[in-house]
C-alpha cells in the first residue's frame, strides 16, 4: 500500500517497492533514514555519509560479517587480508600482533632485537658509539675466556694467554704473554720523558739484558748512547762492564768480576748473567 501524507511531501510505503532506479533531488542533506535518526545516507559537500547505531558490516552469501567497523569505537576487523597499495599512516604505536612478511623489503630475520639476538654481519657505526651501563657485568664476550668485563673501579680485559698491541701496518709494538710471564715491548719503553720534573721509577725484581754493546773505547760508547742509558759493555778484550751515559761528555761505568772475592765485608750491589755465567759488581767497605 503506498499513502501520501497529507502534507504532500512524504510518501509512506508499506510493503515491497520495486524498481530500476530511485533518485533523489539534487541537494544537500539526509536523502535516506531507517529506524528513525539511527540509520541513514547523508549528502554534504564532497561527502557522502553512512550513519548507524553502532556496527557497519559486509558479507556475502558464503562469509558472513566479513567486515565489522565498530563506529562507536572506530575498530575495524576484516576476516581476510586487507591490501594497501599506497601508504599507511598513522601512529603505529598502536599496531599489536603485527606479523608481516617484509618492512622495507626486509624479512623478519634480518633485524636484530632488542631483548637479546645474534648477528651474523658487519655493524657500521660511523658517527654514533656504544654505550654501556655502570653495573659490574661482562660488556663484551668474544666467546670464553676472551672478554672485557667491568668490576668495581676495575676495567678487566681476558685473554686465553696473550695480548698484543700493533700498529697499523699489523707490526706489533707491545705483548703481554702470560704463558711466559714476561711483557715485551718492540718499541722504546719512556717512562712519561715529557715531564722531566717528575720523578719516575721501574721497580722490577731483575733486568735482563740481550745483548752487550762492544764499541772499542769509552768515547765510542758515549757517541752511541742516549743520556741516562745503561747497557752492558764488554770493549774488545777488555772485562764485562755496567757503563751508564750519565752527562754529555760522562760516561761511568763499573767493571764485573766473574767471582766474588774473598774480602769479608764486601757487599755484592748488583748481579748479571751474561753468557751463562754470573758478574757481580762489588762496594768495597773498610779500605
Amino acid at each position: 500500500m503506498i499513502r501520501i501524507n497529507p502534507s504532500g511531501i512524504i510518501l509512506e510505503v508499506s510493503g515491497v517497492v520495486r524498481g530500476t532506479r530511485l533518485d533523489f533531488t539534487d541537494t544537500y542533506g539526509d536523502k535516506l533514514i531507517l529506524k528513525p535518526n539511527l540509520y541513514g545516507i547523508n549528502i554534504d559537500v564532497n561527502e557522502f555519509n553512512l550513519f548507524s547505531d553502532r556496527y557497519f558490516t559486509l558479507s556475502s552469501d558464503t562469509n558472513t560479517d566479513a567486515f565489522i567497523f565498530d563506529a562507536d569505537t572506530g575498530n575495524l576487523i576484516a576476516g581476510g587480508n586487507i591490501t594497501i597499495s599506497g601508504v599507511y599512516n598513522g601512529n603505529g604505536s598502536g599496531l599489536t600482533n603485527v606479523n608481516a612478511y617484509t618492512l622495507n623489503g626486509y624479512t623478519s630475520d634480518s633485524f636484530v632485537k632488542r631483548a637479546g639476538d645474534s648477528m651474523f654481519g658487519n655493524l657500521n657505526m660511523t658517527t654514533a658509539k656504544l654505550i654501556f651501563g655502570s653495573s659490574p657485568d661482562i660488556k663484551i664476550s668474544f666467546g670464553d675466556p676472551y672478554r672485557i668485563e667491568l668490576r668495581p673501579n676495575t676495567l678487566a680485559f681476558r685473554t686465553a694467554s696473550n695480548f698484543v698491541f700493533e700498529k697499523a701496518d699489523g707490526l706489533p709494538m707491545m705483548e703481554i704473554d702470560s704463558s711466559a710471564g714476561q711483557m715485551i715491548s718492540y718499541a722504546n719503553l719512556d717512562l712519561q720523558s715529557n715531564n722531566l720534573t717528575q720523578v719516575n721509577k721501574a721497580k722490577v725484581n731483575s733486568i735482563v739484558f740481550r745483548t752487550a754493546r762492544t764499541e772499542a773505547t769509552a768515547a765510542a760508547l758515549l757517541a752511541a748512547l742516549e743520556d741516562g742509558e745503561m747497557v752492558l759493555w764488554k770493549p774488545g778484550g777488555g772485562p764485562l762492564a755496567l757503563a751508564v751515559k750519565y752527562g754529555a761528555n760522562d760516561l761511568r761505568w763499573q767493571n764485573l768480576i766473574a767471582a766474588a772475592e774473598s774480602w769479608p765485608d764486601d757487599v755484592h750491589a748488583l748481579a748479571v748473567e751474561y753468557n751463562g755465567e754470573i758478574y757481580r759488581a762489588q762496594v768495597h767497605t773498610g779500605y
